[in-house]
């Protein structure tokens, strides 16, 4: 890290560099909780009895409700008063809910309620601190050495990440009773309470060289009416089918490894540990490759991958193809998440980007609402089987495809910039959640959804 940042805003050298340090800690602690507490929620949801339209609606109501709490940001961080302030309450506010998923480990309790109810409390803090966060951070360095600044204290992140996943899956493997291995769900949990209980207090004492500044002019409806009326729709529409017809199966793939094909958690883990290797390893590549053959191809070819992926599924694979399997995953859902963003970024103006990008993720998140509930229906009634369902899903993400071939050119900018990505959880063979590090290019209070972290 460089000894010579720049700075913006009213605060010292020397203070600045203090911050930079303690968001590099902040980063550590945060993997540790994503990869032993936030990683390991659906395996223990599964272990609670959960299943079906349960897992469905626990997967993706939480991601919805996030997405739409993401549009009351600004004005919430406006009434706190400070940025340092909001996002260091949503960490707390995370933390305190690995107490609650703790205690029904412990209490081995089935309430669906419950654990929708934590799911609900971590998402939503976690997606709504998002944008102050990265607003927060925009002002600390100067946006040439952003890039390098957060691409070091990324590999950390991963490194942590990667590490800590691996460890949580040998933790529980290490138990293999029903009872004891509860017990090893809630050491994992009140560990991630303890880290990002210490990643709160790290964000406390950051230096924040500005408030929360004064509400804007124009209203967040006013908006997002324009960009609703004035965004191009084509890609946001790919992506939220495409989100559809995956999650029809991503919320059962954890059962099905954990269950039908028996896998032992240490087994589990290391498999999606290499999910998470593989999309580490290609999204340096995404840029050369989308500035070679541009972005509706790199995108389509993602896409083919990401459709590949649930009928190989479907084929009841042994070990040596589930590594196959979760290597081509990493891969495509690297591509897919990379393409598809640049071209989001492409289809709205500087003035109502944030805002669009908001309702493009509102409109992800329904989608997969949809598609969870949908396989879960499928499912819970004996419509079809895992198998059969991930056949589904295979189908379900090729059809979106068609929505790529009609793109028109200006879609497909060559010059584009290089986007530094961060990890926001990990799902079993989709691998990281990965969301970028975008600048704006008008000096912002809150910048496009900077939501990879939180």
């Amino acid at each position: 890290m460089s000894k010579s940042l720049e700075l913006r805003g009213p605060v010292s050298e020397r203070t600045v560099q203090t911050a930079l340090k303690l968001s590099v800690l902040d980063g550590a602690l945060y993997a540790v909780m994503a990869g032993v507490g936030e990683s390991y929620q659906a395996p223990l949801a599964v272990e609670l009895g959960h299943q079906g339209t349960a897992l469905a609606v626990l997967a993706s109501v939480p991601v919805l409700l996030g997405a739409v709490g993401q549009l009351a940001t600004a004005p919430l961080t406006t009434w706190i008063g400070t940025r340092r302030r909001f996002v260091a309450s949503g960490a707390l506010l995370q933390a305190l809910s690995h107490a609650g998923f703790a205690w029904l480990a412990l209490t081995h309790s089935p309430s669906l309620f419950g654990f929708l109810a934590l799911r609900v409390v971590f998402s939503l803090a976690g997606m709504m601190i998002a944008p102050a966060w990265g607003a927060w951070m925009a002002t600390l360095v100067l946006e040439e050495q952003r890039q390098r600044f957060f691409a070091w204290r990324s590999a950390l992140v991963q490194l942590v990440l990667l590490g800590c996943f691996v460890l949580g899956g040998q933790h529980l493997q290490a138990h293999t009773e029903q009872h004891p291995r509860m017990l090893a769900f809630a050491h994992l949990m009140l560990v991630s309470l303890v880290a990002r209980s210490l990643s709160a207090a790290t964000l406390a004492v950051q230096a924040d060289p500005h408030a929360a500044g004064e509400a804007p002019d124009t209203t967040t409806v006013e908006r997002a009416k324009l960009a609703l009326r004035h965004g191009r729709w084509k890609v946001a529409l790919y992506v939220a089918a495409l989100t559809f017809g995956a999650h029809v199966a991503v919320p059962f793939f954890t059962p099905y490894m954990l269950e039908t094909l028996g896998l032992d958690y240490s087994t589990f883990s290391s498999l999606t540990a290499l999910s998470i290797l593989c999309k580490v390893l290609i999204l340096p590549l995404c840029h050369p490759l989308s500035q070679r053959f541009g972005l509706r191809s790199t995108l389509f070819l993602g896409g083919i991958g990401v459709a590949i992926v649930p009928y190989l599924w479907s084929l009841h694979p042994d070990y040596t193809h589930l590594l196959v399997i979760h290597m081509l995953s990493g891969f495509a859902w690297a591509i897919v998440e990379y393409a598809s963003f640049q071209l989001l970024l492409d289809s709205a103006t500087d003035e109502f980007r944030i805002e669009f990008l908001s309702l493009a993720g509102m409109l992800g998140g329904a989608f997969q609402v949809a598609g969870s509930v949908v396989g879960g229906l499928l499912l819970d009634h004996a419509v079809l089987d895992y198998e059969q369902l991930f056949f589904a899903s295979s189908i379900a993400r090729t059809l979106p495809l068609a929505l790529l071939l009609s793109l028109p050119a200006r879609y497909l900018p060559r010059q584009i910039p290089k986007t530094l990505f961060r990890f926001l959880g990990v799902l079993p063979v989709v691998g990281p959640l990965l969301r970028p590090i975008v600048p704006r290019s008008r000096d912002s209070e809150f910048p496009p959804k900077p939501a990879d972290k939180r």
